[in-house]
């Protein structure tokens, strides 16, 4: 059971790692370009510059997300490890498949940057010295500021992620697009 579950540690770290790298990497360069000759950013730029980190963690942590995916739903390929799959879907499918999915995926990638980055910010300069001083305790206001975007985060993010995952693990005649997997879903699941 440990070993079956384990089976997808390599892509989900390769995953984190490239996601989260390229999102952060982003955000804080574009935090740093937005800011006035004060050193302040407006919640504006910062909601620019966590689009800007959410664009970025597509580009370069899809690869791994579409193996990650496959792999977690029983449908690595051959039954391959993580080098293997890689390898095997650019010969057998070709480098473009590892963008499939690719709106959705910006889209959930965005949201998520927005909630948890800038949302997670603001909240905090918001709550602590910055501005208001409601909560002078920087651990207490860290921990309300990232439960507040970890919520708004996750339940904006869920639709994109579920026709993401759609999307990466069948065939192309289930969905013709993005659009059609979140029709098709709302139609014939009756899902709200």
């Amino acid at each position: 059971l440990v070993t079956g579950v384990q089976t997808c540690a390599l892509p989900i770290l390769v995953r984190q790692i490239t996601y989260n790298g390229a999102k952060f990497g982003a955000y804080d360069f574009l935090s740093s370009k937005l800011q006035d000759k004060h050193g302040h950013i407006s919640f504006n730029n910062k909601v620019i510059a966590g689009i800007g980190g959410g664009v970025a963690s597509v580009i370069v942590g899809m690869p791994s997300d579409l193996i990650m995916t496959r792999m977690q739903a029983g449908k690595d390929i051959h039954n391959l490890s993580f080098i293997k799959n890689l390898s095997c879907i650019i010969k057998e499918e070709g480098v473009f498949t590892f963008w499939k999915g690719i709106l959705p995926a910006t889209a959930k990638s965005t949201i998520i940057s927005v909630s948890q980055i800038s949302l997670y910010n603001q909240i905090k300069d918001d709550l602590g010295p910055k501005r208001y001083n409601l909560i002078e305790n920087f651990i207490l206001t860290s921990i309300i500021a990232s439960s507040i975007s970890g919520i708004v985060a996750a339940i904006v993010s869920n639709p994109f992620d579920v026709v993401k995952s759609r999307l990466q693990t069948t065939n192309k005649e289930v969905y013709s697009s993005t659009s059609d997997c979140f029709y098709k879903m709302r139609s014939e699941e009756h899902t709200s």
